[in-house]
């Protein structure tokens, strides 16, 4: 979809509005949104790992760290602070999906999920 995004952004953008200023807008967040997928795929996936290995606690913390900690200090600091706007909401975004990879991979090649027990009924 990250290709989808960076070489048909305005396409995708005009199925949900006609308005040009809300299309001019889009387009470079798109593509933004284009170039930060595969740094956002890092922590879907191990996260997804960490979970289906049982080791689901650390996901569930590091996606609250990452979330309330890092995109929304960060989006608004950026965003609204700076004043970058919706380029600053989403350098937020890609800031918590750095340190969400970071954390996911960390505690992946600590390998510490191989230990967990999981209990069936």
């Amino acid at each position: 979809m990250g290709v989808v995004y960076l070489i048909a952004p305005e396409p995708l953008i005009a199925l949900f509005t006609s308005d040009r200023a809300i299309i001019e807008e889009g387009i470079p967040a798109m593509r933004m949104v284009g170039l930060a997928r595969p740094i956002w795929a890092l922590p879907m996936v191990l996260s997804g790992t960490l979970r289906g290995a049982g080791d689901t606690r650390f996901p569930l913390v590091m996606s609250f760290v990452c979330g309330w900690l890092i995109r929304v200090p960060f989006g608004y600091l950026l965003g609204i602070t700076v004043g970058l706007g919706l380029w600053g909401i989403y350098a937020g975004m890609v800031a918590d999906a750095v340190v969400g990879g970071l954390m996911t991979l960390w505690r992946y090649r600590r390998g510490a999920w191989r230990d967990v027990r999981v209990e069936l009924d």
